[in-house]
């Protein structure tokens, strides 16, 4: 596993992360490390089986990143990469390149799934969610650049993009018990 799995830091500006970058150095910029714990996310469950689409290289605002799938993972879903393994039957997961997945909640576990969009599940404490033969395929969540001048938060201005939110499944479970999600 390359370094970056462990140490993703967040301290350059974007015109400070372009310099580094051309020096042959990260970036260490909002925008390289959160495309970096994406990546890590997604190297691992293809390592467990899963397929798991590349996305294309490009730059925003001239900092590289993986314009790839977006995979997060809760901490309560998965504190250690066991977790992830445990949670996913990753040889009946597949993951388009331009997939949004967001997963949240203790007990959630994915035994099928084949993802083209934006799929975001979480299980309140009591709740236990089971992701099963489940087709998501919707205009996903994408990442938009930002145009030259816009005003907005600099949390989006750090990172050159804002989410833009064109399609999903939602599934949010709050009562006690036992829910299968499929088609």
């Amino acid at each position: 596993m390359e370094d970056w799995a462990a140490f993703n830091p967040v301290k350059n500006n974007t015109a400070d992360a372009v310099k580094k970058q051309a020096s042959g150095n990260d970036p260490a910029s909002a925008a390289s490390a959160e495309d970096k714990m994406y990546q890590f996310n997604a190297k691992l469950l293809r390592m467990y089986g899963a397929k798991v689409e590349e996305g294309a290289q490009r730059a925003v605002e001239g900092v590289n990143i993986t314009d790839g799938p977006r995979i997060i993972f809760s901490p309560s879903f998965a504190p250690t990469v066991g977790d992830i393994k445990a949670k996913l039957s990753c040889p009946d997961v597949r993951i388009s390149a331009k997939s949004t997945l967001v997963i949240g909640g203790s007990n959630v576990s994915v035994k099928s799934l084949d993802l083209d969009g934006a799929l975001f599940v979480h299980a309140a404490p009591a709740s236990t969610v089971e992701v099963n033969n489940l087709v998501v395929k919707n205009d996903g969540w994408m990442l938009e650049d930002l145009k030259q001048g816009e005003e907005v938060p600099e949390e989006l201005k750090i990172r050159g993009y804002k989410l833009s939110k064109n399609g999903e499944r939602i599934v949010i479970v709050e009562e006690a018990g036992t829910t299968v999600v499929s088609q």
